[in-house]
């Protein structure tokens, strides 16, 4: 049986253009709809979680006011006085009513626990004594304190004879209100979901019922962890949850677990599904019609080689085109994969000669800067052990290995670096200032850098979004390359880099400017200065300072030019995109900020 006729083949690929666009547009809905869900419920989840935290401040505000009023009464003072166990625990009864706190306690000026009361079962009193002394410092802000698998807010004053001032203390009240069942539940009905209360991983309050709280448990640690909107299926039903860290003291950590159940979105998903599946039938209809259409009007099998074409002048070999339509089009296919299989193969060939090349190159710049190093440190270690040395010569011979061996350590750093280019970053919002002083601080000890003198012009003290590590290697570098050419200029040797606004793609942009005096770039220098292992005009290094730096440059949607070249002055400029301060830095940022306005310098000379 030959191929199907253009027009049969045609029609049937439309059709199932039609109907595959149609599914896809119908998904994309429903995918939406599911994440409009998904923000709903954690949006619910974090005013849960924020109301909770905002009532249980008001609850230890509280406990600390009747603390403190408590800490002042003088008659309570009195007690203490006795020193007398039995006598302060027979008084304390009164006191403990007159607070109205479900917990109470008196301490000594140690810690060591006097007596207690509480409402309900009884606590056990070593779990109270325990707790309480890992209470060290009980003037602290109140905390929440587990005893045993019973949590209590509470907060500790200390009594003083006489004023405080006069640091005489007789011991420490210490009251609480206990987080029970009614608490629970009325956040729980607050929150309008299930709430959890654990300690050290294990349930100690909880609105789920029995079968699922022994679930959660075995499952390993759901409630005995900090995070953000996990989702967790429980007794078959999905759940999103979020877990906070409570202020807890003593040797327990507690954590409030709140869990957001999925089944009222649940229900309106599956009526959105239904309207999805009937629209999805329509659509379908309404796309089968427009195939017939559109078949008898375009051919199908030339878009497809067409594609191929672009496909292939992005450097897609992998797109495959299908063997089917007229004789003459697949003729043309045929032909067209011979062409790119030969295009491939050339390109593979290519890549394998200039792979060898660059491997060669590496090796031979590394191997003869190395034995280089290896062999003044070998020299100089042989002078050291003579023993015939006056103190100067050591030092000056104990130089030369040092210098030997970070001129190693950057060549090796330098490799390491370029083998992680287009490696993911760790971006955050960084305050230019400070990344351009620590690439200052890094370049002094240098010992190419030693005889330079370096001045710091920062104009313009703005927040980028950088990994600030690399951003220093990259300065790191220019500085680098500016003092190693100012060493060999005319004048005395000067590198300065300074700071500004600019304007990068429509957008505020930082330009970071580093200026030397040395003899310049020559001309046939400038076209390949950027590629790896060019060394024209170095005595040591292996030529990939500036490569690098580009590389970094570049990751942070940046750039690096050579501004000017000549004889006692060379400007390269580094842009970045400029970042709105982050959360995390907002504070420093303004910190900065008013101590950089304006211009400032910092000039050094060693």
């Amino acid at each position: 049986m030959g191929p199907m006729r253009m027009r049969t083949t045609l029609l049937i690929a439309l059709f199932a253009l039609s109907i595959g666009l149609s599914t896809l547009g119908l998904f994309i809905i429903r995918i939406h709809i599911q994440s409009q869900i998904q923000k709903q419920l954690a949006s619910d989840l974090a005013r849960s979680v924020i109301s909770f935290q905002q009532q249980e401040r008001q609850q230890l505000a509280m406990l600390e006011r009747q603390a403190s009023l408590l800490a002042n009464i003088p008659s309570l003072k009195a007690l203490l006085t006795t020193q007398d166990d039995r006598t302060i625990a027979d008084g304390s009864s009164d006191f403990w009513k007159l607070s109205g706190s479900g917990f109470f306690a008196l301490l000594r000026q140690d810690g060591r626990l006097i007596t207690y009361s509480n409402r309900g079962t009884r606590l056990d009193r070593d779990a109270v004594e325990n707790q309480l002394r890992a209470y060290s410092e009980l003037e602290q802000a109140p905390h929440i304190i587990a005893f045993g698998r019973r949590l209590y807010a509470v907060s500790a004053k200390p009594l003083f004879f006489g004023p405080a001032s006069a640091n005489s203390c007789l011991g420490y009240v210490v009251i609480g209100n206990a987080i029970d069942e009614m608490m629970l539940s009325q956040l729980s009905q607050l929150a309008e979901a299930d709430v959890v209360f654990s300690v050290d991983g294990g349930i100690a309050l909880s609105t789920l019922n029995r079968n699922l709280g022994a679930e959660s448990s075995g499952g390993g640690g759901l409630f005995a962890k900090t995070s953000h909107e996990e989702k967790v299926t429980l007794g078959g039903e999905r759940y999103l949850v979020s877990s906070i860290d409570l202020d807890s003291a003593g040797s327990h950590s507690v954590h409030l677990t709140v869990l957001k159940s999925y089944r009222q979105q649940s229900a309106f998903l599956d009526r959105v599904n239904n309207w999805i599946t009937v629209l999805g039938l329509i659509s379908m209809l309404v796309g089968g019609v427009l195939a017939v259409t559109i078949a008898r009007r375009i051919t199908r099998p030339l878009e497809v080689l067409t594609a191929g074409s672009r496909a292939l002048a992005h450097g897609d070999f992998d797109f495959r085109i299908p063997d089917q339509g007229a004789a003459e089009i697949r003729e043309l296919n045929r032909t067209f994969d011979s062409m790119r299989r030969e295009l491939r193969q050339a390109q593979e060939r290519l890549l394998e000669s200039e792979r060898l090349v660059t491997i060669g190159r590496m090796a031979r710049s590394v191997s003869h800067d190395l034995r280089h190093h290896l062999s003044a440190i070998y020299a100089n270690a042989e002078f050291l052990i003579l023993g015939q040395n006056t103190e100067i010569e050591k030092v000056e011979l104990m130089s030369e290995i040092t210098m030997a061996i970070q001129d190693m350590t950057d060549l090796l750093d330098s490799l390491i670096m370029f083998s992680q280019t287009g490696h993911t970053q760790s971006l955050k919002n960084e305050v230019v200032a400070d990344i351009v002083q620590h690439a200052v601080q890094m370049i002094r000890p240098h010992p190419d850098a030693r005889t330079v003198e370096i001045v710091t012009n920062i104009a313009e003290s703005a927040t980028i979004s950088a990994d600030a590590k690399r951003l220093s290697r990259a300065l790191f570098n220019l500085l680098l390359n500016a003092c190693q050419a100012a060493r060999h200029g005319k004048a005395i040797a000067r590198v300065q880099i300074s700071v500004e606004s600019c304007t990068v793609e429509d957008r505020n942009g930082i330009r970071i400017s580093v200026v030397d005096n040395g003899p310049g770039i020559s001309a046939s220098m400038r076209e390949r200065m950027f590629l790896p292992f060019s060394t024209e005009g170095k005595v040591n290094g292996t030529g990939l300072g500036l490569t690098l730096a580009l590389h970094i440059a570049q990751e942070h949607g940046g750039s690096i030019k050579l501004a000017s070249s000549e004889p006692g002055h060379t400007v390269f400029h580094l842009t970045l995109p400029q970042a709105p301060p982050g959360p995390e830095r907002e504070a420093e940022g303004v910190f900065i900020s008013n101590a950089t306005r304006g211009t400032f310098q910092t000039r050094s000379k060693s």
